[in-house]
């Protein structure tokens, strides 16, 4: 079926790490090529706040999307800047971001990120090399206090709570269904493991960029997924091309 939707990650995957942005040219140009009328609707699923998200890709020199999830999902903004409340409607059960800090609070080691990086549905902390025994007992600590929120963990250091319904992949799911999209006309790429929802998505096809961690790779075994073996917006090159939204040069 052709693809209808390609849904990415920024930072690490169309953006690079580095700052340098040829390769995010590179990516937007091949975007541009495909004619109005075949190219997918473009979203772009990150991490960072929606503002910040849409600044970043514009400084990156990346095409503007169609839609962008922020907050690791926890926020959609339309074409026109416009956030669509009906999605962010369906957090609020079980969600208390004042009881989130004050367990996060008492868990050594965490240390919250800056304001900057929070939201009323995400609470982000730094956590350096947390193993899966403290992930567990954090997780356990927020079920305690009747919290019903996901735990995510990425890059060995980043922690986001967030509401059990809001994370990458489940937003993937919900603008598919607002928009009448089956989850095999779409392609989904990333490189660290608070992508790995997107993958795991039935059908849905995967990019996992050459620099993707071992998290990632771990995560989506078994899944659809192109492992690229260009790094960050050249593997997304690499991947629509495979997948035909691209032209083979």
């Amino acid at each position: 079926m052709p693809i209808r939707l390609f849904a990415s990650d920024l930072d690490g995957t169309l953006l690079s790490f580095s700052g340098d942005t040829a390769a995010s040219q590179r990516f937007s140009a091949a975007w541009q090529a495909v004619p109005v009328g075949e190219r997918p609707l473009l979203c772009y699923n990150s991490g960072r706040l929606a503002n910040d998200l849409r600044e970043a890709a514009h400084k990156g020199g990346l095409p503007p999307s169609d839609y962008l999830f922020g907050g690791v999902g926890t926020t959609l903004v339309d074409r026109n800047g416009r956030i669509v409340r009906e999605y962010q409607e369906q957090f609020r059960p079980g969600w208390d971001r004042s009881l989130v800090v004050e367990v996060l609070s008492s868990i050594k080691g965490a240390k919250r990120q800056p304001e900057r990086f929070q939201s009323p549905f995400k609470s982000s902390w730094f956590l350096l090399n947390a193993s899966a025994e403290l992930l567990a007992e954090i997780r356990e600590r927020l079920r305690t206090v009747e919290l019903d929120v996901t735990v995510v963990y990425s890059s060995a250091r980043d922690l986001d709570i967030v509401p059990a319904a809001a994370d990458k992949g489940n937003a993937i799911r919900w603008l598919c269904d607002h928009l009448g999209y089956s989850l095999n006309e779409v392609v989904v790429a990333g490189d660290t493991g608070n992508d790995s929802s997107m993958f795991r998505l039935p059908n849905i096809n995967g990019i996992a960029v050459g620099n993707a961690r071992e998290e990632l790779i771990e995560a989506t075994a078994g899944c659809r997924v192109l492992h690229t073996a260009a790094p960050e917006a050249d593997g997304v090159i690499e991947g629509l091309t495979h997948y035909g939204v691209f032209a083979k040069a």
